[in-house]
């Protein structure tokens, strides 16, 4: 009996680029690959601007947001 070799991927590395809006769509896509991978990592590039934000509100709800979920912050350019 012959059995087909099927295409398989041992890894991913995307880089990938979404709207706030479809963030939940993200979400989704990134449950099916926690589920096929025993090691899953994520690196957000976050981009703002049209806008302002306070050094406090930045500290306050951003970043103490961060720290209460366990994100690092590897990197910040702000102006």
């Amino acid at each position: 009996m012959f059995i087909k070799q099927l295409d398989l991927f041992s890894s991913l590395r995307l880089e990938v680029r979404f709207p706030s809006g479809k963030f939940s769509n993200f979400i989704g896509t990134m449950k099916f690959i926690d589920y096929k991978f025993k090691n899953v990592t994520v690196k957000i590039s976050l981009e703002a601007f049209d806008g302002t934000i306070s050094k406090e509100e930045f500290e306050n709800k951003i970043k103490e947001a961060f720290r209460q979920s366990g994100i690092v912050v590897e990197k910040e350019d702000l102006s």
